[in-house]
């Protein structure tokens, strides 16, 4: 046996890898059925009139490519869906994660140079579900560098000068020297 394989060595190999690939596509499917019924039960904890009012805001603010900017109490008010703000983000563990986020989106709006930060939600989500923000934009005097400090607990996967989405993004006046930085959540 040990001669056949040290003979057939690379069949074994690629027998063992081309085996072992539906596995390890199995185990990647059942880990996101997973995630999506845990997602599902969390969505369900948002209030039912929340979820309207929060939709109907973005449907009446949608740009043409489909996404509104809200304030950060119009999109954490009565929101409980802890994969609607950077749902691809596996830290989220729970209800806490969504209030780490508002905590520290609130902090950085605090900051005497930022005069808005703003989610980016699309009602891209069930007509039941909360609208889900893969943006948010910083609108600040601050340099691209100290943006990027404040955002980082929470593990964007980009922090850029300018809109994500484009243009057509409804955003407030400017103050002078202001720029729009926006995080971004694959």
């Amino acid at each position: 046996m040990i001669d056949w394989l040290i003979q057939n060595g690379e069949t074994v190999v690629v027998l063992a890898l081309v085996l072992s690939i539906p596995a390890a596509l199995g185990v990647l499917y059942l880990r996101d059925r997973a995630r999506r019924s845990l997602h599902k039960a969390r969505r369900s904890m948002s209030d039912p009139a929340a979820v309207r009012r929060v939709r109907e805001l973005v449907a009446a603010r949608c740009n043409s490519s489909g996404y509104a900017l809200l304030s950060r109490a119009e999109f954490f008010d009565g929101n409980h869906d802890t994969g609607s703000l950077a749902p691809n983000l596996s830290l989220h563990q729970g209800p806490k994660d969504l209030e780490r986020f508002a905590a520290v989106l609130e902090g950085i709006g605090s900051r005497a140079a930022v005069s808005d930060v703003l989610v980016e939600a699309s009602n891209d989500s069930g007509p039941d579900e909360w609208p889900v923000s893969e943006a948010v934009y910083v609108l600040t005097g601050a340099a691209l560098d100290e943006v990027r400090k404040w955002l980082a607990p929470l593990r964007p996967d980009s922090v850029i000068e300018g809109t994500w989405h484009g243009t057509g993004l409804d955003f407030p006046e400017l103050p002078e020297g202001a720029r729009v930085c926006c995080a971004w959540w694959d």
